[in-house]
């Protein structure tokens, strides 16, 4: 489905809240005077909290009672119209937001159904901010931790961790130990500090805070990678790095062998595979700085990794 999809989707229903916002508005409100036998005193109910309080199946119970009410004929047929017409409006709601998610639930199935073929699965580099995305994402997020799955998260996809309707779902990814978390300073300013969640000790996923020295950190254990890089920080280096993260974790994962080792010593050996790939990136950067200098973009620096990589495995094997 394209974002221009999404977008009508999102404008239709945008129209819809706003015609019924109108009936909200002071002007447009209808107050009758209701008497309440039970305790013999007289109140005063507005028409829109009815309507917004009330779902389609209370819309005839409340113009029934309503119009016990009411003696002007005038105003019986305006309170009639104006509920029949919110009730049209919330039908036409209520279908588009099926709409929407038969949209969303095939927009997973479509990720999901990869997931057998998969051994990581990087998430947000070149996403964009669409609300209707961001809950494929969110569907898509809670799948991936169901079936185990390596999870690196990266650039808009920690845009929307930061936002209170998906709270939750940063805290359970937090406790997820197959998740890597890549934010650069301004993401990690605006994501939620790991202690509104209790210790910050406890939290079992990796979180790698970008810059001149990478951090990398899971609960009360920390490591650097302070490698030289290039002079320039050219735009989309990030997005190497996710992708390099994504491909190590990827091997860690054939070479884990589903978990089978000693538990301690696989976290170390998952973290040991972020710092090599944080290494990589550093050493590709600053290869392809000393190769194109204030002209280097990250497709330089994505054509050094292969070469960098085979340097390092002949250094072990020196070693």
């Amino acid at each position: 489905y394209s974002i221009e999809q999404f977008d009508a989707l999102l404008e239709e229903e945008e129209a819809l809240l706003q015609e019924l916002e109108k009936y909200k508005h002071k002007n447009n409100l209808i107050t009758v005077d209701t008497y309440d036998s039970c305790d013999d005193t007289t109140s005063n109910i507005s028409l829109d909290k009815l309507l917004l309080e009330h779902d389609d199946s209370h819309i005839e119970l409340i113009q029934n009672e309503l119009l016990k009410n009411v003696d002007d004929a005038k105003k019986m047929d305006e309170i009639v119209n104006k509920l029949e017409k919110v009730k049209q409006l919330q039908e036409s709601l209520q279908e588009l937001q099926e709409r929407q998610m038969g949209i969303i639930l095939n927009s997973v199935q479509d990720v999901v159904s990869m997931f057998p073929t998969l051994h990581a699965l990087c998430v947000g580099p070149g996403l964009g901010r669409h609300p209707l995305v961001f809950k494929v994402v969110q569907e898509v997020l809670q799948r991936g931790m169901e079936s185990n799955l390596t999870l690196i998260l990266d650039a808009d996809v920690l845009f929307m961790l930061s936002l209170g309707d998906y709270r939750e779902l940063y805290k359970e990814l937090l406790e997820y130990e197959r998740c890597v978390m890549t934010p650069n300073v301004m993401e990690m300013k605006r994501l939620p500090s790991l202690s509104a969640f209790g210790d910050e000790n406890d939290n079992k996923n990796i979180i790698v805070a970008k810059g001149h020295v990478d951090a990398i950190s899971r609960g009360d254990f920390g490591m650097q990678c302070d490698e030289e890089g290039g002079l320039k920080r050219s735009g989309g280096i990030g997005d190497v790095l996710a992708g390099t993260i994504s491909a190590f974790m990827a091997w860690y994962t054939i070479l884990d062998g589903g978990g089978k080792g000693e538990l301690q010593s696989l976290k170390q050996q998952r973290e040991f595979a972020v710092w090599a790939a944080c290494c990589t990136v550093k050493r590709a950067t600053k290869l392809a700085f000393e190769n194109k200098r204030r002209a280097i973009s990250s497709r330089d620096v994505l054509g050094q990794i292969c070469g960098v990589i085979a340097n390092m495995e002949e250094d072990i094997e020196k070693c």
